[in-house]
């Protein structure tokens, strides 16, 4: 994951200070292992691929008003 300054997982890292903030990773390289294991290890929520349906992750933030965290299942 890129940013224009600096990683996406810089990025993740400082968002998991606040721990009731949601992590969605937003990326094209949702398939390759080093991606899903890096996200697990973050304990990001969810990682949806840039090449899904647009309304994929529509749904995975409003999934996110269903109740706490500890309810949803990874997302991909």
């Amino acid at each position: 994951m890129q940013l224009p300054e600096r990683s996406g997982w810089d990025f993740v890292r400082e968002a998991t200070r606040w721990p009731e903030m949601r992590i969605v990773v937003y990326t094209v390289h949702q398939d390759e292992p080093e991606t899903i294991e890096q996200a697990a290890r973050m304990n990001v929520d969810a990682v949806v691929g840039k090449t899904s349906d647009p309304m994929r992750i529509v749904d995975v933030i409003r999934s996110f008003d269903d109740g706490p965290l500890e309810k949803h299942a990874k997302h991909r």
